[in-house]
């Protein structure tokens, strides 16, 4: 399951993934990010996740990515938070192929909420 919620205040959106997540929940959450009011910055916690994609989904996911309207991502961050071990290398993965792609906002892989929250420019913890 992929949880959404925004902090306007920070234009962020933090997306905490628990349990075992697909490829195909994965790129209909960024789908859908994309749809409605996309936020500055944006956060996914896989640190109760169980995800497990092949070398091939992640690139997929990262050409989809590359074919939406991100402009309005300007300038901004995508952190990804992931225990170390397979999820760490599958988030690692995603950043060095979206790093040939020209896109408009900075991706960068942590083990550690706080921070990432920091590299976002918030505080330690996301607002409620």
């Amino acid at each position: 399951m992929i949880e959404t919620e925004v902090d306007r205040a920070r234009k962020l959106t933090i997306f905490t993934v628990s349990g075992k997540v697909t490829a195909r929940e994965i790129a209909v959450a960024i789908r859908s990010f994309y749809a409605g009011q996309v936020t500055l910055h944006a956060l996914w916690d896989f640190r109760q996740g169980n995800v497990e994609l092949t070398e091939e989904e992640i690139w997929n996911l990262a050409r989809s990515v590359s074919t939406l309207n991100l402009s309005t991502r300007r300038g901004g961050k995508t952190a990804f938070v992931a225990e170390e071990g397979s999820p760490f290398g599958l988030a690692k993965m995603y950043q060095l192929i979206t790093k040939t792609m020209s896109l408009p906002f900075e991706i960068k892989v942590f083990t550690n909420l706080e921070e990432a929250n920091h590299w976002l420019g918030g505080g330690d913890e996301p607002a409620s």
